[in-house]
């Protein structure tokens, strides 16, 4: 079985692009295009992973990031941060600061298929 992958994003056809570059990969994944959506599939679905954007309507990413953790049924589940509020040579303060993974907009595909395969657990 291959690990599940939960997308949050409220652009759509950023969602739908990454949904496909990851399918082709070979994992499963659900998609949200906003963060309450977004809580009620963590929840449901138990991904091995969440990429989330920050900036969304409603619910902002860092907020929706918070109730995972708090959530005793999805707290260990690693967050990835794919976001445009950063820049690539700030990732590693964010990180760092946060405790929280962080990609900065626009990704590279290969840096992404990296840092899933650093915290994905092996299926």
């Amino acid at each position: 079985m291959s690990a599940s992958i939960l997308i949050i994003d409220d652009q759509i056809t950023a969602l739908e692009n990454l949904e496909a570059e990851l399918k082709e990969e070979g994992y499963q994944v659900y998609t949200a295009s906003d963060g309450e959506e977004g809580l009620r599939k963590c929840s449901f679905c138990k991904p091995d992973v969440v990429i989330l954007d920050i900036y969304m309507p409603g619910m902002r990413g860092d907020y929706v990031a918070e109730a995972i953790k708090n959530n005793p049924e999805t707290c260990d589940t690693p967050i990835i941060f794919l976001t445009s509020l950063i820049n690539k040579k700030d990732v590693a303060s964010y990180t760092k600061l946060w405790g929280r993974y962080f990609i900065a907009k626009p990704y590279k595909l290969q840096e992404l298929l990296s840092l899933l395969k650093k915290i994905l657990p092996q299926k």
